[in-house]
C-alpha cells in the first residue's frame, strides 16, 4: 500500500480532475451559460462518447464509410466510430500534433466520409482552415473537443466550425458526468432514466478537501498505485442512451464558469515558468484562447515519475499509455513514444498558488 510523506500530509493532496469546491457553486441559476449549453441543437448525455456515437448516426456515417481520424487518441472515440460500422483511417500529423494536408490527401479515397480533428488538452486546432479543407473536398469535420470545453479559437468557442462536435463536460469542471454533442443534424435518443449521481459528485468534494487539508490524506492515496490500464472497460463506449446524471443536470446551471480558463491558463503559465523545458511540443506556448485541462511532461521513466508525484501528494494524470486495439503502434513510432512518456500535472480551476508550488516541487526534485 502506498505510504504518504509527512511532507506531502502537511500540504494536501492534489489530483489532476477538477474537483467540486463551494467557492464554484451559486445559490442562483445562471441566465447564460457557456457555449454549448443553450445551443438549440445541443443533446446531452452521460459521456462523449456517447456524444460521438449519437452524432455520427444523425450524420448518417456508418458501415461501408471511412473517417480520418488521428493517431493520437484516447480510444474511446475509435470504438465509437468503430460501432457505427464506419472504418478508422490513421494519419499521424505534424510533430505539433496538427493535420498533415499531405498526409492526408494520401489517405483520401472515395470511401472517406469525414476528418476527425481533436483539440488536445484545450489547446485549439485551427479549426476554421480544417472547416475550408473538408468543405473544398465534401468532407465532413469533426470537432473533438473532450478535452476542450471553454476553449476558444479566434475568439470563437470550440465546436462552432464542425458538422459535429462533443465535449466532456466533466473535464473541465467538477460535476461527475456529462458530454455534450452539437450536430447539424438533429441527434434522436430516447434517452432513460438518469442516474443520481450524487455519490460522485461528494468524492468531487472530498478531493477538494483533501487538497485543504479538510480531510486525511490517505482517504484519498490509499489504494493509488500506478495500476495496469483495462482497455476493455477504458475504450467501452458503453449505453449510448444515458443521460447526464441528475447532480450533473443540478450543478451545470449554478457553477461559476468565468473563473475556469483564466485559473487554468494562470496556473499552466507558472508551471511553464518553472518546467517549460521538459514540456512536449506543441504545448510549450500557451495560446490565447486555450483552456488547458492538464499540463504535459515528458519522462522517460513515465511509472517512476507517477510513483515520485504520489510521495508528493499529487496524483497526476498517466496520460494515454494504450493506443486503440485497433491500432498498431508501430505504424507511428513518434506517437507510441509520446504514450510512453507523457504525463499530465494538475492544473485544474481550484488550485491555489501554493497548491502549484508545490506541484513544482514535486516535479523539479525529479530526474530521469
Amino acid at each position: 500500500m502506498f505510504k504518504q510523506s509527512s511532507a506531502a500530509m502537511s500540504r494536501g493532496v492534489l489530483v489532476g480532475s477538477p474537483t467540486l469546491s463551494p467557492a464554484a457553486l451559486s445559490t442562483r441559476r445562471h441566465r447564460q451559460l457557456p457555449y454549448p449549453l443553450q445551443d438549440q441543437s445541443l443533446t446531452l448525455s452521460a459521456r462523449g462518447r456517447h456524444s460521438l456515437h449519437l452524432g455520427l448516426k444523425a450524420l448518417g456515417v456508418g458501415a461501408g464509410d471511412e473517417v480520418l481520424v488521428p493517431a493520437y487518441h484516447h480510444g474511446s472515440e475509435i470504438e465509437a466510430i468503430a460501432q457505427s460500422g464506419a472504418t478508422c483511417r490513421f494519419y499521424g500529423g505534424t510533430s505539433r500534433l496538427e493535420p498533415d494536408p499531405d498526409e492526408l490527401e494520401g489517405l483520401l479515397g472515395p470511401q472517406v466520409r469525414a476528418l476527425h480533428l481533436t483539440h488536445y488538452i484545450g489547446f485549439p486546432q485551427d479549426c476554421e482552415r480544417w472547416r475550408r479543407w473538408c468543405s473544398e473536398r465534401g468532407l465532413l469535420l469533426f470537432e473533438d473537443a473532450a478535452q476542450a470545453w471553454l476553449s476558444t479559437h479566434g475568439g470563437r468557442p470550440l465546436g462552432t466550425a464542425g458538422d459535429l462536435a462533443i465535449f466532456c463536460l466533466y473535464k473541465s469542471v467538477g460535476v461527475p458526468d456529462g458530454g455534450a454533442l452539437v450536430c447539424r443534424s438533429p441527434a434522436r435518443v430516447e434517452q432513460k432514466a438518469p442516474a443520481g449521481g450524487f455519490v460522485m459528485a461528494a468524492k468531487r468534494a472530498v478531493l477538494w478537501a483533501a487538497q485543504h487539508r479538510l480531510v486525511p490524506a490517505r482517504i484519498v492515496m490509499r489504494n493509488q498505485g500506478a495500476g495496469s490500464f483495462d482497455a476493455a472497460a477504458g475504450f467501452a463506449v458503453g449505453d449510448v442512451e444515458s443521460p447526464p446524471s441528475r447532480a450533473t443536470s443540478l450543478l451545470l446551471p449554478r457553477l461559476n464558469y468565468a473563473r475556469v480558463p483564466e485559473r487554468r491558463r494562470r496556473n499552466y503559465l507558472r508551471l511553464l515558468a518553472a518546467l517549460g523545458r521538459r514540456v512536449p511540443p506543441p504545448f510549450e506556448a500557451l495560446p490565447e484562447g486555450a483552456s488547458p485541462m492538464i499540463f504535459p511532461v515528458r519522462a522517460e521513466d513515465k511509472a517512476g515519475f507517477l510513483e515520485h508525484l504520489r510521495h508528493g501528494g499529487i496524483k497526476a494524470v498517466d496520460f494515454w499509455s494504450v493506443s486503440h486495439p485497433a491500432f498498431d503502434d508501430d505504424w507511428f513510432p513518434a506517437i507510441a513514444e509520446r504514450r510512453a512518456t507523457t504525463v499530465g500535472l494538475p492544473v485544474h480551476q481550484e488550485l491555489s498558488d501554493a497548491d502549484i508550488d508545490q506541484v513544482v516541487e514535486a516535479a523539479t526534485s525529479w530526474s530521469d
